[in-house]
């Protein structure tokens, strides 16, 4: 009877301190998972204000990525790899915003612009946007480079060298409409960035990494209401139009050159006032853009940039765009055919441009001028259409066998094959 008792007393004992055990193991796990779930919930991306967003300090000593890899190309700096998780579509993981601050508290990171709020918005709404980083194919930092001038080089390479994901910027992306800055105005953001692609305007061949890199437009934020009929209509005033505030004089001088002896040449320059809306010739005065719809063909010349915002505006009038700026890679280049929207002129044979434009058949402008009007209406008229055609290219190279078609990228609806 004892021994029992005894026996009995050492089965309770030993049933309590395993009740007691596994209640703390269970507390123990519960507050494992709270944690991870707190530190999951910070990578996911919330859209706001850089003011509004944690603060995260870059020491002046921290690492900076390395230069950029000048021979990067899908096949030897994309890992595809990374690209399996979401069946055939794309999955791009956008970096949480933070306020990123150097060791005098001064501001890395730069206010967002409205544009790379509505870049970073149309990603968040895509079909691609993906919330976990480990199943990301791509991912976008939530640094807004989009004018060079108000980037800080040295610190926002800095910055991108101590990104969580970061991996020499493999399958990173990042968005630049403004490269380069006085004097040289290099094509191409001039940030360290080792692998990171780069979805940006003015590329010239030399800086494009082709399969890599993505030419884009240069937004213009000149909103005049956009009408089909007008950007097709067909009487037009003047055979071609410059109205570029930033030619270089040797250009310019030319230009005007050819205007005194074609008069249908029409060569504008910024106004005293320095209104960008307005244009003048002498004493003349002309609204922009809309004097460019009087004006069968425009001219977009090699500027400080080689993108301009004339390009857009003219494919906005319906006036074909004349590209006079060598080496200059157009803006999806490797997806839109420009010969069918476009003619391309050497510099060299700038004072042959009258000629040129003058044997170009009514049917044949005709035809330019429907496709400039279709290609500004379906990738240039908003931030969120060039967004989205970025994000197509990167879906097409990585998922060929589902990419989109020549037709699908050049052919307006109903139109059955290539002009």
């Amino acid at each position: 009877m004892g021994f029992n008792r005894v026996q009995r007393t050492k089965n309770i004992l030993f049933y309590n301190l395993t009740c007691i055990f596994v209640v703390a193991l269970v507390l123990v796990a519960l507050l494992v998972l709270r944690s991870w779930n707190i530190g999951h919930e910070e990578e996911l991306f919330t859209l706001r204000y850089v003011e509004n967003s944690p603060e995260i300090q870059i020491a002046s000593s921290a690492l900076q990525a390395k230069i950029r890899d000048r021979d990067c190309n899908f096949f030897n700096c994309f890992d595809v790899f990374k690209c399996g998780y979401s069946g055939k579509k794309l999955s791009i993981y956008i970096y949480p915003i933070k306020k990123f601050v150097d060791d005098e508290e001064v501001l890395i990171s730069v206010p967002f612009s409205v544009e790379f709020m509505e870049i970073l918005r149309t990603i968040y709404s895509s079909p691609y946007y993906e919330p976990d980083p480990k199943k990301a194919c791509i991912f976008v930092i939530s640094l807004d480079l989009l004018n060079q001038n108000n980037v800080r080089l040295k610190e926002t390479s800095q910055i991108l060298s101590s990104l969580p994901y970061w991996n020499s910027g493999t399958n990173h992306l990042l968005f630049n409409f403004l490269p380069g800055s006085v004097p040289d105005y290099n094509p191409v953001l001039e940030i360290d960035l080792d692998r990171g692609m780069i979805a940006g305007a003015g590329f010239s061949t030399w800086t494009y990494r082709k399969t890599h890199d993505i030419s884009i437009p240069v937004f213009s934020l000149l909103g005049h209401p956009f009408d089909l009929a007008t950007c097709k209509e067909g009487s037009r005033q003047y055979l071609a139009t410059s109205a570029q505030n930033n030619i270089h004089f040797e250009y310019r001088n030319e230009l005007e050159d050819l205007s005194e002896e074609h008069p249908e040449l029409l060569v504008l320059n910024r106004c005293s006032q320095g209104n960008t809306t307005l244009r003048c010739r002498g004493g003349e005065t002309f609204l922009y853009p809309e004097v460019l719809e009087e004006s069968t063909f425009c001219l977009i010349i090699r500027g400080a940039r080689l993108g301009q915002t004339t390009l857009s505006d003219a494919m906005k009038a319906g006036c074909i765009p004349v590209i006079v700026a060598d080496g200059y890679v157009l803006p999806f280049a490797e997806n839109i055919d420009w010969q069918r929207a476009s003619i391309s002129v050497f510099e060299e044979n700038l004072a042959d441009l009258i000629h040129i434009l003058k044997s170009v058949s009514d049917e044949r402008i005709s035809e330019m001028r429907s496709q400039a009007c279709f290609l500004w209406e379906k990738y240039f008229s908003s931030i969120s259409h060039v967004t989205n055609a970025v994000l197509n290219v990167l879906n097409s190279r990585i998922f060929p066998h589902h990419a989109l078609t020549y037709e699908d990228w050049n052919n307006a609806p109903g139109e059955v094959c290539a002009l």
